[in-house]
């Protein structure tokens, strides 16, 4: 892993001390399938569904006594999977896209990041991709893209500074 992200990838990992977990996870077993669900769909909409799996998927315990996290959480992981798939393939569409008319531009937020802190990056969930490019390039930046099968979608009380585009589910 990145030895210069220690500290950030510390900092988005559940944070529960060694000493801590045998409580926590003691609870977890003994607290029933209905609030195990509850648990697991409460990380899900937090966005931390997928370190979750990823901390107790070598748990044979947990596997066999809360069968059903496993299945919820693998149907997540799955999504996430996709729409991580889905999205590199429109940056890649983007980068061919301006890259080919010398429009300068940046990756910025969740995509990137998720590159940089996550192993693997699929564990962070993203809704969107955002770049950032020099505002003297938005009109062309706006025409590639609707020329090439991106749909606008205007917002006016941002138009002025924020434009935002859908490529498929992306």
């Amino acid at each position: 892993m990145h030895k210069q992200y220690e500290k950030q990838i510390r900092a988005i990992q559940p944070v529960l001390e060694p000493h801590e977990w045998n409580g926590w996870f003691d609870w977890f077993l003994s607290s029933g399938q209905a609030t195990q669900e509850e648990f697991i769909h409460y990380l899900i909409a937090q966005g931390l569904a997928g370190h979750w799996y990823h901390l107790l998927s070598d748990s044979v315990q947990v596997k066999k006594e809360c069968p059903v996290i496993f299945p919820i959480l693998a149907r997540y992981i799955s999504a996430q999977q996709a729409n991580y798939y889905n999205q590199t393939s429109v940056l890649g569409k983007l980068n061919n896209l301006l890259g080919r008319n010398d429009i300068p531009y940046a990756v910025i937020k969740g995509v990137h990041i998720r590159e940089i802190l996550y192993s693997p990056p699929w564990l962070r969930p993203c809704e969107d991709i955002d770049i950032l490019i020099d505002p003297k390039d938005k009109f062309r930046v706006a025409k590639i893209f609707t020329d090439k099968g991106f749909k606008a979608h205007p917002d006016i009380n941002t138009i002025t500074n924020d434009l935002t585009f859908s490529h498929g589910a992306v």
